[in-house]
């Protein structure tokens, strides 16, 4: 059931994330307008500080937990790339089939 859960809230976000972006982008706003938002809406900056510094502490999880389970540098690689690119979809999706325990590698 775990596993499930983490899948269908990782496939859910993902088509979330996505398609917030596809309306953001039909809207015609660039990145100056971003800029723009985030210097006068202090909340959102505040909103968007927290979440990068919960981002970083997720990477250093993700990087640990992948070493104590004996990825491979490639495999930790793509992981993290995948994870960078398409943020915490592809997390929730990395806690449903990670290993339980340590790999041997060949």
């Amino acid at each position: 059931m775990r596993k499930f859960a983490l899948i269908l809230c990782g496939v859910l976000l993902f088509c979330f994330t996505n398609y917030g972006f596809i309306k953001w982008w039909n809207s015609h706003h660039g990145l100056d307008h971003v800029w723009d938002t985030l210097t006068r809406d202090w909340l959102l900056l505040i909103t968007i500080a927290d979440a990068c510094f919960f981002a970083a502490f997720v990477f250093i999880w993700l990087i640990g937990d992948m070493r104590n389970r004996g990825f491979s540098f490639m495999k930790k690689f793509l992981i993290f790339l995948a994870v960078l690119v398409t943020g915490a979809s592809t997390f929730l999706i990395y806690l449903a089939f990670r290993p339980e325990q340590k790999q041997v590698n060949n």
